[in-house]
C-alpha cells in the first residue's frame, strides 16, 4: 500500500510518507538498519503525515492515529523481550526522519514533496512535542 491509497480525512492531511526508519537507539537490537514499521494497532503499514501523526489505512475507522513523541517500536528483536521503544528527544526523532526522507527520495516516490514535509513537520515538532 501507497500513501495515495490511504483514506483521506482524519490525520491524513498534508505530505504523507511510509514510516520507514531504524529503531530507537535504546531497542535491544542496536541496528542502524532501516526497516518498515507497522501501526501497533492493527499490524497494517504505517504512515507518518507532515504534521508528525503516524496512522494506517484503517485510521478513519477502526484504528487511531497519534504523535510520533507518542509512539513505540518493536523490532522482531524487542519482541523476543516484550519490550517496546520510543524516542526520547526531539534530536532523535529529527534523525530517524532524516533517514526515512532519504529512503522516500531513493524510492522517488511521485507526488511527494519531501522539501514541503521537511519545513511542516520541523514546523510541528516544535509547536506540539512539549505540549
Amino acid at each position: 500500500m501507497s500513501a495515495k491509497d490511504l483514506p483521506k480525512g482524519g490525520v491524513n492531511r498534508g505530505v504523507v510518507i511510509p514510516l520507514i526508519f531504524s529503531c530507537p537507539k535504546q531497542c535491544d537490537c542496536q541496528s542502524s538498519k532501516l526497516k518498515r514499521w507497522y501501526h501497533k494497532p492493527c499490524g497494517q503499514p504505517a504512515f507518518i503525515s507532515e504534521y508528525g501523526d503516524i496512522f494506517c489505512k484503517y485510521h478513519l475507522t477502526s484504528c487511531y492515529g497519534y504523535f510520533i513523541k507518542d509512539a513505540k517500536f518493536q523490532c522482531n528483536v524487542a519482541k523476543k523481550n516484550n519490550s517496546w521503544y520510543s524516542y526520547k528527544s526531539m534530536p532523535e526523532i529529527l534523525m530517524a526522519l532524516s533517514f526515512a526522507l532519504k529512503a522516500v527520495e531513493l524510492n522517488v516516490q511521485e507526488g511527494v514533496n519531501s522539501q514541503q514535509f521537511t519545513i511542516n513537520i520541523l514546523d510541528q515538532l516544535r509547536k506540539r512535542w512539549y505540549s
